[in-house]
């Protein structure tokens, strides 16, 4: 995730949470926030998409490390 984030100059947390919105049938992603900071971090991940390759590259990531789901 971190080259990810680093091309398209986002932090880690807008690409974790960008993944789990593009997932169909997903609707929100219950994150949590401990500063205001951090609240405006999060609602930055739904003002863009990540690409279809870099979905399927994070799905292989999570796939190799937490098993096919």
């Amino acid at each position: 995730m971190e080259k990810i984030a680093k091309a398209h100059n986002k932090p880690v947390a807008q690409i974790a949470i960008n993944w789990v919105n593009q997932h169909e049938g997903v609707t929100t992603a219950l994150v949590g926030a401990r500063n205001p900071e951090q609240v405006e971090i999060n609602a930055g991940a739904g003002e863009w998409e990540l690409s279809k390759k870099e979905l399927e590259l994070i799905e292989s990531a999570y796939n190799r490390i937490f098993g096919k789901q």
